[in-house]
């Protein structure tokens, strides 16, 4: 029994943490299911300075970043992290409602992110693809 109780313990230190930063209700529900049901430990924010605040204190696997954020948008969230820490560390993917390809991508791009997907043009899955990629 100990050694069950103990294998439950190994579980939980060793879940990956993700940060869901998402101003979309519905949306950061949504994406929080899959990737919770995936046995992820997931962390939203609701706006960008809530987001950069939890960012700061967490120790997380991967950030999923929408652009387009109250309080602090997106791109600032990518400028201040590279102040601070540099582009590297941390693996932020960029989710967006802006078009693909083009001034947008390459600005997310060259602030760290290492990936920049569009909302519309992807399914709930696909951002748990994304989560595993990088953990």
């Amino acid at each position: 029994m100990d050694s069950e109780e103990a294998g439950v313990s190994d579980a939980a230190e060793t879940q990956k943490k993700v940060l869901l930063v998402e101003d979309d209700l519905a949306l950061n529900e949504l994406y929080t299911m899959y990737i919770k049901e995936a046995g992820y430990e997931v962390v939203s924010a609701h706006d960008g300075k809530e987001g950069f605040e939890a960012f700061e204190k967490g120790n997380f696997d991967v950030v999923l970043l929408d652009l387009m954020l109250p309080k602090m948008n997106g791109f600032e969230f990518l400028k201040r992290r590279k102040e601070l820490h540099g582009k590297e560390g941390v693996p932020i993917v960029a989710l967006t409602a802006l078009g693909g390809e083009g001034k947008n991508e390459d600005k997310a791009l060259n602030l760290g992110a290492k990936e920049y997907l569009v909302k519309s043009d992807i399914e709930p899955e696909d951002i748990l693809k994304v989560v595993q990629k990088y953990t």
